[in-house]
């Protein structure tokens, strides 16, 4: 038996198949970080304005 071409197909096998897993994962992470980052910047834009003109009324 040639052990070592049974181990290269064994572990390419493994790859794809937990490479895809690992995929789905990343792609989750990166849309809850994107839903915060719209999320502060929605917020950011809302007290803008609120800032700028207490500063206008302090300064």
């Amino acid at each position: 038996m040639n052990f070592k071409l049974i181990f290269l197909v064994t572990l390419l096998l493994a790859a794809v198949f937990l490479g895809q897993t690992e995929g789905r994962r990343f792609k989750k992470f990166l849309k809850k970080v994107e839903g915060a980052g719209r999320r502060v910047t929605n917020a950011a834009q809302k007290g803008l304005p609120v800032v700028a003109g207490a500063s206008a009324v302090l300064g």
